[in-house]
C-alpha cells in the first residue's frame, strides 16, 4: 500500500491492496526469534561501499553488536573482500555476511535493527517491527513518508556518530561522506 499511496502513478492506474504476502505472515512468526543486539545491514547494489562502510564503523564502534552483512543479489562477496583489501584493512570479528542464499525476510524478522538506504527490505522490516535506520545516501528520500510516520528513523552518513545506546537500544551510524564509490 505504501508504494501506491506515494508513487508518481498515472491517474489511469487503478490500485488493489490484497493483503498481506504470505512470506510476510509467516515471517511474523520469526519474530518470536529476534535476537537482541544484531543489526542486519540489507545492501543496496548502488552503494555497494558506502553502506559496507558504514556497517564496518558500527562494528567497529560497537563490538558487542553482531552486524550481519546481506548482500544485494547484483553483488558477490568478492566485492567486499576487495574493499576491505582496498582499505588495507580485516574484516572485524562481530561483523558476518549471511549465506548468499538465505531469505533477507528471514535474517529481518530475527534482527533487531534493519539498516539499509531505501530497499524494499526495510519496509518489510517495518512491516516486523524492527528498528529501521535509512541511511542518507541518495535514494533514501523516497522513505520519507515512512520516517514522518516515527517508522523508520534517517541516519546522516556524515554527521550521525556511530553510537548503540543499551539505555533505549537505539544507535546510529557515520561514515565519511565525501568519498565516491
Amino acid at each position: 500500500q505504501y508504494w501506491a499511496e506515494h508513487s508518481a502513478l498515472p491517474a489511469s492506474v487503478k490500485t488493489t491492496v490484497i493483503g498481506e504476502p504470505e512470506v510476510l505472515t509467516k515471517a511474523r512468526a520469526r519474530v518470536a526469534n529476534r535476537q537482541p543486539h544484531t543489526v542486519l545491514f540489507v545492501s543496496q547494489a548502488q552503494h555497494t561501499k558506502r553502506l559496507f562502510d558504514t556497517a564496518l564503523a558500527v562494528a567497529d564502534a560497537n563490538p558487542s553488536l553482531r552486524i550481519t552483512v546481506k548482500p544485494h543479489p547484483q553483488e558477490d562477496l568478492e566485492q567486499f573482500t576487495a574493499h576491505l583489501h582496498e582499505l588495507g584493512r580485516v574484516k572485524p570479528g562481530n561483523l558476518h555476511f549471511a549465506e548468499r542464499d538465505s531469505a533477507a525476510i528471514n535474517l529481518i524478522a530475527e534482527s533487531e535493527f534493519v539498516v539499509g538506504v531505501y530497499s524494499m527490505a526495510l519496509v518489510e522490516a517495518v512491516g516486523l517491527g524492527a528498528k529501521v535506520i535509512a541511511v542518507q545516501l541518495p535514494g533514501w528520500e523516497n522513505l520519507r513518508a515512512i520516517e514522518a510516520r516515527g517508522d523508520l528513523t534517517f541516519a546522516d552518513p556524515a554527521t550521525d556518530p556511530v553510537v548503540y545506546e543499551e539505555t533505549d537500544r537505539t544507535f546510529s551510524a557515520s561514515v565519511d561522506k565525501t568519498r565516491s564509490d
